[in-house]
């Protein structure tokens, strides 16, 4: 499966919102930054696209930060991948110069990537933080 690293920085940062925003409090991206090998102008590119998605609200100020925008079992992997890639893509030939339509090995990767959309759409934030996948 081809995922980018974009979609691999965003499902740990928001895992980490997750684990460090507890009651209420809101989570530093210079704190994120210290937590995990991510530039703070990075962070601020992916929670660009989180807060546009409503995964993470975002406040201003001395004591702000970000913090999850829904609990985090209503937030499927597979919705946090798709908002900072727009899909996930399986079907992207080694040979440059396939013709798509005829490839043989075409339906293969479509069903593998169906079955992998529909395993990280039944998987939550939550269910990574109690590790029951």
């Amino acid at each position: 499966m081809y995922l980018t690293k974009r979609s691999h920085h965003a499902v740990t940062v928001m895992l980490d919102v997750m684990l460090h925003s507890q009651n209420e409090t809101f989570v530093r991206l210079s704190d994120i930054a210290q937590r995990h090998p991510i530039s703070v102008s990075y962070l601020e590119l992916l929670f660009t696209f989180l807060v546009k998605a409503s995964l993470v609200k975002g406040e201003r100020g001395p004591r702000g930060g970000y913090k999850l925008g829904r609990s985090p079992n209503e937030i499927p992997v597979a919705e946090i991948i798709r908002t900072v890639d727009r899909q996930m893509n399986l079907e992207q030939c080694a040979n440059d110069d396939c013709q798509h339509s005829l490839c043989i090995s075409n339906a293969l990767w479509e069903s593998l990537g169906a079955e992998i959309e529909s395993y990280l759409s039944n998987v939550t934030l939550a269910d990574l933080a109690i590790k029951k996948i």
